[in-house]
């Protein structure tokens, strides 16, 4: 027969009280975990990419998060996530339809999308472009200019374009004046009343130095990368506007 005093009882009561909290607290397996490197937002829906193609889908619910996660076929690092809106009615009879498309740029150089809608995310994701070169560069960056067209950037120079809402690209690299084939990082798109004041629709970041601005041909309507040099000797991986002026 074994006796046990008070305070052992008592330290065995805490001891399983903490178990028991540990278990409801447990680590949910399909929050983002390991390494994140890119992120997208879609009003209360969040999305994060990371290594080894794993994807996280959550929803804000109040306070709360509910999470998803699929890890995307030979896609190594998911290097950029990209959400883009559908122009829909948000009224209930609507509200489980496809609110927008979700592209996921990668490491392999890859470009892959799905859609998504208010609850969940599709698990049937289309290949949209796939690099002929048996080593592909990295992508970093995708963004939309227009409602139809979409660009991505990476490694030594690579920029390809869309021009039916991310169905299909194709590379233009060779058409960006880029003679040290320096890595792209990322596309700052430029709101409509910066475009139409200085014909400016975006800005490039890329390294050793150089910016691009892309302009529109006022005539034939044909949209070109103008490379303008800073003056700095640096690389610049990130950038947002801010306001009209610089």
């Amino acid at each position: 027969m074994v006796m046990l005093s008070r305070q052992c009882v008592g330290v065995i009561g805490v001891c399983i009280m903490s178990l028991l909290t540990s278990i409801a607290n447990a680590v949910d397996v399909n929050k983002p975990q390991g390494l994140i490197v890119s992120s997208a937002f879609a009003g209360d829906l969040w999305f994060f990419g990371g290594e080894n193609g794993a994807l996280y889908h959550g929803k804000k619910k109040n306070q709360d998060m509910r999470w998803q996660s699929l890890a995307l076929k030979n896609a190594g690092l998911v290097t950029d996530l990209e959400v883009i809106k559908r122009n829909s009615n948000t009224s209930k009879r609507r509200s489980k339809a496809a609110l927008g498309y979700l592209f996921a740029a990668t490491s392999k150089g890859r470009i892959i999308r799905t859609h998504f809608d208010i609850d969940h995310i599709n698990d049937r994701w289309t290949t949209a472009y796939t690099p002929d070169s048996r080593e592909p560069q990295p992508l970093f960056d995708i963004a939309r200019i227009t409602s139809r067209r979409l660009f991505a950037v990476g490694a030594f120079g690579t920029m390809l374009e869309s021009l039916n809402m991310g169905e299909t690209w194709r590379d233009v690299s060779a058409s960006l004046d880029n003679p040290e084939t320096a890595h792209l990082y990322k596309i700052i798109p430029l709101p409509f009343a910066y475009r139409k004041k200085y014909n400016v629709h975006a800005v490039l970041l890329s390294e050793f130095g150089q910016t691009y601005l892309l302009k529109q041909n006022p005539i034939t309507k044909k949209f070109k990368w103008m490379l303008k040099s800073t003056g700095l000797d640096m690389t610049f991986f990130d950038g947002h506007y801010m306001a009209d002026r610089w």
